[in-house]
């Protein structure tokens, strides 16, 4: 019961105005919450949420320049490799915390900016390219996107 009760209330949303109230009835009386968001604002997280990959995209192809994320990698590359040099010449560090510190170093990450991915429309082609949406059937659209 508890499964289908958070499965129900989850697509509250999607179905109509009515239902939407239903919903909002029952936040008023567990959390307070006194007025519904927006129509709109739904309407947007939701499709923020379901292709936040294309819309990352277009976000980076207008805001981020390319050499600004290079000179960042390149810092960071400058950066691991003086801490490498570091561990090198510390002389109060005993060989195996060093051994140690310098695995940890090279099992790093970087994630500056965005990752390389959401630039290669293909990736995003991809991604979507089982999804169906359709004007008249906003309930399943939203089946389909989680």
């Amino acid at each position: 019961n508890y499964m289908l009760w958070r499965a129900a209330r989850a697509s509250l949303g999607y179905f109509t105005e009515e239902a939407r109230k239903i919903q909002l009835e029952f936040a008023k009386n567990v959390t307070g919450k006194k007025s519904d968001t927006e129509r709109w604002k739904q309407c947007t997280g939701a499709a923020t949420g379901s292709f936040s990959s294309p819309i990352g995209s277009m976000y980076v192809q207008k805001h981020f320049k390319e050499e600004a994320k290079e000179a960042m990698d390149e810092m960071v590359k400058d950066i691991r490799a003086e801490f490498h040099t570091i561990l090198d010449e510390i002389d109060w560090m005993d060989e195996k915390t060093r051994v140690r510190a310098k695995a940890k170093l090279a099992s790093m990450k970087e994630y500056i900016g965005y990752p390389d991915e959401i630039l290669e429309d293909w990736r995003l082609e991809e991604l979507y390219e089982k999804l169906h949406i359709d004007k008249n059937t906003h309930f399943l659209n939203g089946i389909s996107m989680s």
